[in-house]
């Protein structure tokens, strides 16, 4: 399954503001947006028949220049693939009035799942390593969705932003 995902491009996005503000200021330093706080989209880009991937961001007045990432993806079972993304370059910046944080370290541990069935990019990423242990996501079925806004989790920690990415 892993090689038939690497196989051919593919973009997920999704509209859902973050919503959270060291999560909003992370992805516009990465992505080169700043100072807004509304995006209107987010986006993952997988590259075919590479291990390259770029993440974007988008305000309503302004598209950020992507970041890219490398990723490995290993098969959790046969209907999902786990995700890890390595950064590619350093990037730091003003989080939350805080100066010179690495921005690319919270999306190196970040929890990307792909489920074929629903042809979906699970995301959650958490701002703060030591908020880890206060989510348990390790399966598709641990994102929940609230209908009829969008998605969130059931166990919360913040600041965190957790997404169903489509195509």
């Amino acid at each position: 399954m892993v090689s038939d995902f690497k196989s051919a491009d593919r973009t997920f996005s999704e509209a859902k503001s973050p919503g959270h503000s060291e999560i909003s200021d992370t992805f516009m330093v990465l992505t080169g947006t700043k100072p807004e706080y509304n995006f209107k989209n987010i986006s993952f880009k997988f590259t075919a028949n590479k291990n390259e991937v770029v993440f974007n961001g988008e305000t309503t007045t302004k598209t950020g220049s992507p970041y890219g990432f490398t990723y490995t993806a290993s098969e959790l079972d046969a209907d999902t693939i786990i995700i890890k993304l390595t950064g590619t370059t350093p990037m730091t910046g003003e989080v939350f009035s805080v100066k010179n944080v690495n921005v690319v370290e919270p999306f190196e541990r970040a929890t990307l799942m792909y489920q074929k069935s629903k042809d979906q990019l699970l995301f959650l990423i958490i701002y703060q390593q030591t908020d880890m242990a206060k989510f348990s996501v390790s399966k598709p079925a641990d994102f929940i969705i609230d209908p009829p806004t969008g998605t969130d989790l059931k166990d919360r920690g913040e600041p965190h932003a957790a997404f169903i990415l489509k195509p």
